[in-house]
């Protein structure tokens, strides 16, 4: 017999196990009762119930009912809308021996008082009191539809369709176990790839991935491993690098024993050994002590001779052979050319004066030959000329442009008519003062007095024509 619950306690899901027969098995069956509409979307355990399922209407309802068989051990039943409710049983048959009951069933409240509650999702209560139970998918993705058709959504909430978790794609393979191989061998070692349990991530009770999250292959490597060398054995100890007093004897090894190969360390440690070898005495021959230092120059320019001392002989021993060559020797030194510096010779006489009266100057002269700078040494310091007073006493005065006849010949008289005659030369040479010999007036330094060429004077310092 087989309790038959309202259609109110019916759910959306069932899991459940087949029992036992202690003397084989069962043929297990699975019957339902589903709306009609509703009965393409029922799944045991993932996959659509059999297409010749035979499905009988029940009266005055839209509710048919049906069974298909199933195995011993555990299934999990469920309609791919949480919302969509329908009744489960499982019923079993052997030898003389049959079972029936409800594969499950929700709580709800029946022939009591319905007092509107707060939702919270998958509870099982009719939260807003309208006879059905969670039939509202609340999911993100179906945010705001009102599933049952009662003008309000999001009203009382389904456990979310759990969601089965599924394999993403194989990550690359890792890098072999191994990184080199011993030299004639065949080594090998594991690659291995994994992939994760999140395409989809399983939710709301939704299985887990079926296999493994990581695999690996067999791999090999390319690359010799290292091989580091080891010295041979010492080799014998070769001649004494003397023939006579004390020298060395040396013996090797190579880094062979095996050789480096494949980036391997090269040996420790030195490759060579030494020890020390005596044999009789060395002959020493006479042998001259260092040179002295030389004698002092006698010149410090110009060149001379001087000699270093004579050296002592060491004594020869042991059939050595006695010093030779001599035991002094001579150079010339100080051979540089001498420098002179240049001296200046005696002043010379004063020469004529610029005037014949009123004050002039005349000039005398020496010259830097005694001696004269040679061999780049410093010339004279100083003036080579010099200036003195001549002619002091005052010139008579008379008038203008009288006394021209009474200057000497290759003198000047001035425009002022002053009896001081000027040196000739003085005349318009761009220098116009009083105290080297020219006019005071400036006479001397005009082209209507002096005749000079106006172009000269453009050239003078003050850059202007005198007329």
């Amino acid at each position: 017999m087989l309790i038959i619950p309202p259609v109110e306690q019916y759910a959306a899901d069932y899991t459940f196990a087949t029992p036992k027969y202690s003397k084989g098995s069962y043929d297990n069956y699975f019957m339902f009762v589903v709306d009609s509409s509703q009965k393409s979307g029922l799944r045991l355990d993932g996959s659509a119930f059999p297409s010749n399922t035979v499905y009988h209407d029940i009266p005055d309802t839209n509710l048919v009912g049906a069974y298909i068989t199933v195995t011993e051990g555990s299934h999990t039943v469920r309609h791919t809308s949480v919302i969509s409710v329908f009744g489960g049983f499982l019923y079993g048959r052997a030898n003389a021996e049959t079972y029936g009951f409800t594969t499950g069933m929700r709580m709800a409240g029946i022939n009591t008082v319905c007092v509107p509650s707060t939702t919270v999702v998958g509870d099982g209560i009719d939260n807003d009191c309208d006879g059905l139970i969670d039939e509202e998918i609340c999911t993100t993705a179906n945010q705001n539809n009102d599933d049952d058709g009662d003008g309000v959504s999001d009203e009382d909430c389904a456990t979310p369709a759990p969601i089965d978790g599924e394999w993403a794609a194989w990550s690359s393979l890792g890098s072999c176990s191994i990184t080199c191989k011993d030299y004639g061998t065949s080594q090998t070692g594991t690659a291995t790839r994994t992939r994760t349990c999140t395409n989809p991530a399983p939710q709301y009770d939704g299985l887990q991935c079926v296999g493994s999250g990581s695999e690996s292959q067999s791999c090999t490597s390319t690359t010799y491993c290292p091989i580091n060398g080891g010295f041979s054995s010492w080799s014998s100890w070769g001649q004494c690098s003397v023939t006579c007093a004390t020298g060395t004897q040396t013996r090797s090894r190579t880094c062979t024993n095996p050789a480096t190969q494949y980036n391997g360390l090269t040996c420790s440690g030195s490759y060579s050994d030494s020890k020390t070898c005596t044999l009789s005495p060395c002959p020493i021959d006479g042998d001259w002590t260092n040179w002295s230092s030389w004698a002092t120059c006698t010149v410090s320019c110009g060149g001379d001779q001087r000699t270093i001392k004579d050296m002592h002989r060491s004594t020869p021993a042991h059939g050595g052979s006695d010093c030779s060559g001599d035991g002094s020797e001579t150079e010339t030194c100080n051979t540089q050319v001498c420098v002179i510096d240049g001296g200046w010779g005696s002043w010379s006489a004063y020469g004529s004066c610029s005037v014949t009266c009123g004050g002039g100057k005349s000039s005398r002269s020496k010259v830097c030959n005694n001696p004269a700078p040679r061999n780049g040494g410093l010339d004279c310091s100083g003036s080579s000329s010099e200036y003195g007073d001549c002619n002091t006493q005052a010139c008579p005065t008379a008038g203008v442009g009288q006394y021209v006849q009474m200057c000497p010949s290759g003198y000047f008289t001035c425009e002022t008519g002053s009896t001081k005659c000027i040196d000739g030369s003085k005349a318009c040479d761009c220098d116009e003062s009083p105290a080297t010999g020219n006019c005071d007036d400036g006479s001397d330094e005009t082209t209507s007095y002096a005749g000079c060429s106006a172009q000269v004077l453009l050239t003078c310092p003050n850059g202007s024509e005198r007329t």
